[in-house]
């Protein structure tokens, strides 16, 4: 009875972590779409949209602020959902049962190239976007915070990392006794 109940927790842990990954994924493409033009913050630019009825509106400075943490926050919730899949993985004696489970299809467990694009597109992106208001000079902070910016953006490669070193072996574990 407790090895079902925690094959359903690893089953929803996993299916967590791919729609945090794909919550970073779509707010990096957006970030990056954003930070193309150049920002005037003199112009008054405004962008207005509707979120569920509710009529939202932003300086596109606020609106890549917001993204950008909302990157940086859901891939922080990925890895800790992987963290939590690891944990749970060691809890289940039937390392088939493991494997079976993480072979679920999603972004992390599809294919090399599908963990690739789907952890360390959207750090690219990010780095991308930074790079472009960077050089823009649109915000005058400190080149101390830009580096830290930066070192966030690449909260995707711990995803990706996370993923080789736990579900990767699990998944193929002839691959973990020839590594």
């Amino acid at each position: 009875m407790a090895n079902n109940l925690i094959s359903e927790n690893l089953k929803d842990s996993i299916k967590q972590a791919d729609r945090y990954t794909l919550l970073a994924l779509s707010s990096a493409v957006v970030f990056a779409a954003l930070s193309l033009p150049n920002p005037d913050p003199e112009a008054g630019a405004v962008l207005n949209w509707t979120l569920l009825g509710v009529p939202l509106t932003a300086t596109p400075q606020l609106a890549l602020v917001i993204l950008y943490l909302v990157y940086v926050g859901s891939c922080l919730l990925a890895d800790n959902m992987l963290i939590h899949v690891r944990d749970l993985a060691d809890k289940i004696e039937d390392k088939e049962q493991v494997r079976a489970i993480l072979s679920c299809p999603t972004i992390l467990t599809v294919s090399p190239i599908g963990r690739l694009f789907g952890t360390m597109l959207p750090a690219a992106l990010i780095v991308f976007g930074l790079i472009k208001v960077h050089l823009q000079g649109v915000y005058q902070i400190p080149l101390v915070a830009w580096w830290f910016a930066y070192g966030f953006a690449l909260s995707g490669a711990l995803v990706y990392l996370r993923v080789r070193m736990f579900v990767v072996p699990n998944l193929y574990p002839e691959k973990k006794r020839d590594g």
